[in-house]
C-alpha cells in the first residue's frame, strides 16, 4: 500500500469567478410585501449582464475545464482532491495550463468589453438597474482566478514530531487506514467507469432491433485510452479488462 506514495500524487483544482448575478433586496421586499409573503418564499435575482456572449465563454469553459479534471483524475479522500499517476502528471498539466492560458485570455476579452456591458445593461435592466451592482474593472479582475496544487500522498513513514512512540505508532496507522480507504475509493471509481460504459454498450447490444451508435465505440475507446492513467493500485485485473 506504500507503495502508492511513489506511484501518484495528489491535486487540486480552485476555479473563482463572478457570476454576474444579484439578489435585489429592494425588489424581493416589494414582491414579499405586495403577495403578502414573509421569510425567503420568493427572491428576486438580477442578471447583471444579460446576454453576455464574453462571461457566457468564461463560465462554458470553466465547466469543461472541471470535467476534464475529473475524467483525468480519481476520486480521493477529501472533497474535491484528486488522485494521478506520477507518470501521467506531465500530461496531466499540459492539458491544465492549456485551459488556463485559454480562460485567462477568455477573462482579458471580457474585462475589456465590460465597461460597454455595463452601459448595455442599463437600459436592459431598466428600473432594475444599481450602479453599485458593478465592481470597477480591477476590483473585478480580482474575482477570477485559477489554481492547481500538487500534494504528495501522505507517507506513515513521515513522522518527525515530538511525540511519544505508541502516539507515532497510532499517527501511523490511522494514516496507513486513511491512505487505503482512499485508494480503494478510487479505485472503486475507475471500477465504475468500466461498469458505466460496458453496461450501456450492452443494454444496446441485447435487443438486435435497437440502434448501435458509433458514441458506444468511441465511449470505449476513451475509457481505454483513460485507463492505464487512472489505475494507480496497478490492478493487473483492471488492465486484463482494459485489454479485453
Amino acid at each position: 500500500m506504500n507503495d502508492i506514495t511513489s506511484r501518484a500524487l495528489l491535486v487540486s483544482l480552485s476555479i473563482s469567478q463572478w457570476t454576474a448575478r444579484r439578489l435585489d433586496k429592494k425588489e424581493t421586499a416589494e414582491v414579499a410585501s405586495r403577495h403578502g409573503l414573509r421569510g425567503d418564499i420568493a427572491r428576486v435575482h438580477k442578471d447583471l449582464l444579460p446576454q453576455s456572449f464574453e462571461l457566457d465563454k468564461i463560465h462554458k469553459m470553466t465547466g469543461a475545464i472541471r470535467t476534464d479534471y475529473y475524467r483525468y483524475s480519481l476520486p480521493w479522500g477529501q472533497e474535491g482532491v484528486q488522485i494521478i499517476k506520477a507518470d501521467s502528471y506531465l500530461g496531466f498539466t499540459q492539458m491544465m495550463s492549456t485551459w488556463k492560458s485559454k480562460w485567462f485570455a477568455a477573462v482579458d476579452a471580457f474585462l475589456a468589453v465590460y465597461p460597454q456591458l455595463q452601459q448595455d445593461a442599463r437600459w436592459k435592466l431598466n428600473s432594475l438597474y444599481r450602479d453599485e451592482d458593478y465592481p470597477d474593472v480591477d476590483k473585478l479582475r480580482e474575482k477570477f482566478s485559477m489554481d492547481i496544487g500538487f500534494l504528495p500522498v501522505p507517507s506513515a513513514a513521515d513522522w518527525r514530531v515530538d511525540l511519544s512512540a505508541d502516539e507515532i505508532d497510532g499517527l501511523r496507522r490511522q494514516i496507513t487506514e486513511q491512505v487505503a480507504s482512499s485508494q480503494a475509493t478510487a479505485m472503486k471509481a475507475a471500477w465504475q467507469r468500466v461498469y458505466e460504459v460496458v453496461s450501456k454498450a450492452h443494454e444496446r447490444l441485447k435487443e438486435p432491433d435497437n440502434i448501435f451508435r458509433d458514441s458506444l465505440v468511441e465511449n470505449a475507446r476513451e475509457l481505454c485510452s483513460l485507463l492505464p492513467s487512472l489505475n494507480i493500485a496497478d490492478d493487473p485485473e483492471l488492465e486484463r479488462m482494459r485489454q479485453t
